[in-house]
């Protein structure tokens, strides 16, 4: 496995390319494996683990791994596969369990922490290539408790409108910018529009299940609110 840092700094050298066919291997059973448990409220499984077809292969990598992970002081945000020239990337975005910043060296220490267990427990082929990250200042919105943290904030969404229900209001845009008012229950999110092809001035009610992607959007006030809070 080619273990690579934050800064696309990578060690390791690969076995023999076999194409991008990463090894999955089969599902194990654990505690708590709908989400994260506790107050987290779980992880909205489209966002945190990304298309079907990879989606298996990461969630086995977050069960297998979030142990030894948040013995280190880490926790998962975003675990994603993707191909690079027919090589399988394991995209692993997380963050310190203190809430202090995340650092280039500890993105290479859970690097190293990874790679034995991926490797030992055969969760990955051996030319996958594995890159750890912080979730950096426009965030990946994940989890539950995310959506609830950034609360007030301005976030940019993407919809898969084949998740929305049939009795949904007024169709959403594909993509658009909201402001996050907060979470209602534990599986939809409440956003105010401020996309031109809605009225602007409207709330609504949507699905986590139906979130594609979302991330947070910077603005220079969110920026410096986030430096005060250090």
């Amino acid at each position: 496995m080619q273990r690579v840092n934050d800064e696309g700094v990578s060690s390791s050298a690969a076995d023999a390319r076999e194409g991008c066919k990463p090894r999955i291997a089969p599902r194990g059973r654990e505690d708590g494996e709908d989400g994260e448990g506790g107050e987290d409220g779980g992880v909205a499984e489209n966002l945190f683990f990304g298309k079907k077809r990879s989606a298996d292969l990461c969630r086995d990598v977050f069960l297998r791994c979030r142990s030894s992970a948040l013995a280190e002081g880490y926790v998962f945000v975003q675990l994603r596969l993707r191909c690079e020239a027919k090589t399988p990337i394991l995209q692993v975005v997380a963050e310190r369990n203190d809430g202090t910043p995340m650092t280039l060296a500890d993105c290479a220490a859970l690097s190293r922490s990874l790679a034995p267990v991926l490797e030992g427990e055969g969760l990955v082929s051996h030319d996958t290539r594995l890159e750890v990250s912080s979730p950096g200042v426009e965030r990946p919105l994940t989890r539950v408790k995310d959506f609830r943290r950034f609360a007030g904030r301005e976030v940019a969404l993407e919809i898969d409108s084949a998740r929305l229900p049939q009795r949904e209001e007024e169709p959403l845009p594909r993509r658009f910018r909201a402001t996050l008012v907060g979470v209602e229950g534990d599986d939809r999110i409440v956003v105010e529009m401020m996309s031109a092809a809605v009225d602007s001035s409207a709330r609504r009610s949507i699905p986590v299940d139906a979130l594609a992607k979302a991330r947070l959007v910077v603005s220079t006030s969110a920026y410096d609110a986030d430096k005060r809070r250090g």
